[in-house]
């Protein structure tokens, strides 16, 4: 989905002080929160009393999806954030968005099955590290559903040094020379690294075509979806082999 033109709409927002709030909107993703906007809060934000957005005036738009980048630290980001839209009268619940961190960017599209993820079960004491992933329509993965990647650890602002010599499209290239590495340290613990596809047309994964690296793969994994508002448990697998194909069949749905 393309940005709605800025050029049509002017920023809303909460009282901000000396950070103005289109600063959240200048298409720039700065190392320093000193350059972001913040909202003038005294002793903390108290829960829906701030807030910040955009006013296409006469126009009327159905939001789809709303990407944010919020402060790294736990005391400037929020867990949670909701989505409003003015009826012409008062501002009317969209959606809520749990489970949310800061230092990252975070899409959040509105639609189910928009996104779909994988997470390993268990430990991998030397990481975790995919050479492709897939993901299909269909039972027999035949069907590639294709879409936009991210991953634990990934910026994608092109600062991070990560963002440009491990990128999460590395599992999506259709190369298996090349890969994805979790930037975990020297282990990942359970389900903290992730690998993702936002979807260009939403729709039910039925199965999963993956290659781990030989040696940084994980045996038990599980297939996570999109609600149109958080990731739930789909299917979990077992018996996985790292360096070889695996297909994930979900014959449940």
């Amino acid at each position: 989905a393309l940005p709605i033109s800025m050029a049509s709409s002017f920023v809303i927002a909460s009282d901000s002080g000396s950070h103005p709030p289109s600063l959240a909107f200048d298409e720039f993703a700065p190392v320093d929160v000193a350059f972001a906007w913040w909202a003038d809060c005294v002793g903390g934000c108290g829960a829906m009393q701030q807030y910040i957005g955009q006013d296409y005036e006469i126009s009327e738009h159905d939001i789809k999806c709303v990407r944010v980048l919020q402060g790294p630290s736990l005391e400037n980001s929020a867990q949670a954030i909701a989505l409003e839209k003015w009826d012409g009268s008062a501002w009317a619940h969209q959606k809520t968005f749990p489970h949310l961190y800061g230092g990252y960017f975070i899409s959040l599209p509105v639609t189910r099955w928009a996104k779909w993820r994988l997470l390993p079960l268990e430990a991998t004491p030397a990481g975790w590290a995919i050479a492709e992933m897939g993901t299909y329509s269909d039972v027999e993965c035949r069907t590639r559903a294709d879409g936009v990647s991210a991953a634990f650890g990934e910026v994608r602002n092109g600062t991070a040094a990560s963002d440009v010599e491990n990128p999460s499209s590395d599992a999506f290239d259709h190369d298996i020379v090349s890969a994805w590495a979790a930037p975990c340290g020297e282990s990942c613990a359970p389900l903290e690294p992730w690998l993702e596809i936002n979807l260009h047309v939403p729709g039910q994964t039925r199965c999963v075509r993956l290659l781990q690296v030989a040696g940084s793969g994980a045996s038990h994994m599980l297939v996570q979806e999109w609600t149109g508002s958080q990731f739930n448990d789909a299917t979990t697998f077992s018996d996985l082999v790292s360096g070889a194909w695996d297909y994930l069949a979900r014959w449940e749905v």
